[in-house]
């Protein structure tokens, strides 16, 4: 089964380990398929780059930033 963390108008999952790939999104993926996002948010230990995938965009930032964002 899969799991996302938090939608709130963007799907956001949480991979807090030392290497992510893109199997670690599968969830992400398939919610963003399901309720036709066409961006998803994956917060990480440490890792910034922008995956393009089939449904859309996925942005990856380290889960400190994102927290600094919301302050």
């Amino acid at each position: 089964s899969h799991e996302v963390d938090l939608v709130d108008a963007l799907p956001i999952e949480v991979k807090y380990v030392g290497s992510v790939t893109e199997k670690d999104a599968v969830g992400l993926r398939a919610c963003m398929r399901a309720c036709s996002f066409r961006n998803g948010l994956l917060l990480t230990k440490d890792k910034e780059d922008v995956w393009r995938v089939p449904e859309g965009k996925i942005t990856l930032i380290p889960v400190w930033r994102f927290l600094l964002k919301g302050a």
